[in-house]
């Protein structure tokens, strides 16, 4: 008789799991939670920032949202963002970034995939999100 409690646990264990593909399910209410803050340039790519009243940390997760969105829509050749990068398109001066940049990776909503590269991590999306919709009055 052959053990497949292995393969049962497996089959259980696996309701903890999650993929992009769970964010893409929701990708219309992302959209919809994104669009008072964000917009991405369709001929470049370029995320542009609606809302002007947004703190250093504010500015950086939604850049990244940015170039989550723009490289799945094939307008950014990657979802990462370089410290420079960062820098040159917010207007934030690179010797304030380290701390907000800091906070975001603390509190799981930024990876750093290498050294000097930073992404938003997907799953992590609609969470800020929402933070930032309550803080703004948009809920």
């Amino acid at each position: 008789m052959v053990d497949d409690k292995p393969d049962r646990k497996k089959e259980i264990l696996k309701e903890l799991l999650i993929s992009e593909d769970d964010t893409l399910e929701q990708l219309h209410e992302l959209v919809a939670k994104t669009k008072p803050f964000l917009a991405i340039e369709k001929e470049s790519g370029r995320i542009i920032l609606k809302q002007k009243n947004l703190t250093n940390t504010q500015q950086l997760g939604l850049y990244l949202i940015g170039k989550y969105f723009a490289h799945n829509l094939s307008l950014a050749g990657s979802s990462q963002a370089t410290f420079d990068e960062l820098s040159k398109e917010l207007g934030i001066v690179k010797t304030t970034m380290s701390w907000p940049l800091g906070e975001l990776v603390k509190n799981g909503f930024v990876r750093k995939p290498e050294e000097g590269k930073y992404e938003f991590v997907y799953h992590k999306i609609a969470e800020f999100l929402e933070s930032l919709m309550k803080k703004h009055a948009l809920v």
